[in-house]
């Protein structure tokens, strides 16, 4: 887009000022490793880890440790990128921060522990079961564990109970159906039609956000499957601009939509 053209759309001069600006902060920071420009970014692209945090809620992990681990992650990305490969820092941050959460979920997986006092009764509980099976040589029952413990049966049953809770399952381990089908067949799938709707949804208001002349050199590259040459021509731009300004869009909608 020309200078004249930038100028009379505010919105789009400001987005491309802003982008501008923040891409030649990132190279600084790539070239420096500057700790104040890290910070700077890092606030900028909070958005991320509070989207991908967002995104693994609601499966027994609290929001904010998700966020913790999410914005740790968005600083190992800004770490370990590198402006010289040609690629957006969204497109590369995203996937990075997310496999960081995904490992977070799988480390703590095999993580479950008793609380102390539990733990300790279900020990006792243990020996005390394992003392009687051999002296009476069948499987003692729960008074039996009981008395021996001088513990009331209830916390027999809440010391078993307790461990059995803690214990990790595989999902390849077999049910007790007749059909002994692996666990994971039972497990339910999130239904990827509700995704598309979603995904639908930003990119509508994404677009809604250009101006008439961005949707229209858009839609020449992506509906029609224009060539940049013809979409230049067309226009009367240069190839050059015509590249330019389609990876500023591109860039500009991952961002919103991710947003």
């Amino acid at each position: 887009m020309s200078h004249a053209q930038l100028a009379a759309d505010p919105t789009a001069y400001r987005n491309a000022a802003s982008q501008s600006s923040l891409q030649c902060t990132l190279e600084e920071y790539c070239k420096t490793g500057n700790s104040d420009l890290r910070n700077i970014l890092a606030e900028h692209y909070l958005y991320l880890a509070r989207i991908i945090a967002k995104r693994f809620s609601n499966r027994g992990v609290e929001y904010d440790d998700l966020l913790q681990v999410a914005s740790l992650s968005l600083l190992k990305a800004l770490e370990r990128f590198d402006c010289t490969r040609g690629i957006q820092f969204v497109s590369f941050a995203s996937p990075t921060i997310a496999g960081e959460v995904r490992n977070y979920f799988r480390d703590k997986a095999g993580m479950i522990r008793l609380p102390r006092l539990s733990g300790e009764r279900y020990i006792k509980v243990r020996n005390a079961k394992q003392a009687l099976t051999a002296q009476l040589g069948r499987e003692p029952a729960v008074m039996e564990i009981a008395r021996r413990l001088s513990l009331a049966p209830d916390d027999i049953v809440d010391a078993l109970e307790a461990n059995s809770l803690a214990r990790v399952v595989s999902l390849d381990e077999q049910s007790d159906d007749e059909d002994a089908r692996g666990l994971a067949e039972s497990v339910g799938v999130e239904e990827p039609g509700y995704d598309a709707i979603a995904d639908r949804d930003a990119l509508i208001r994404a677009f809604s956000q250009l101006s008439a002349y961005e949707r229209k050199l858009l839609a020449m590259r992506v509906v029609r499957g224009m060539s940049q040459r013809e979409v230049a021509k067309a226009i009367g731009a240069s190839q050059m601009q015509v590249s330019r300004l389609e990876r500023r869009l591109l860039t500009r909608l991952q961002e919103d939509i991710i947003s």
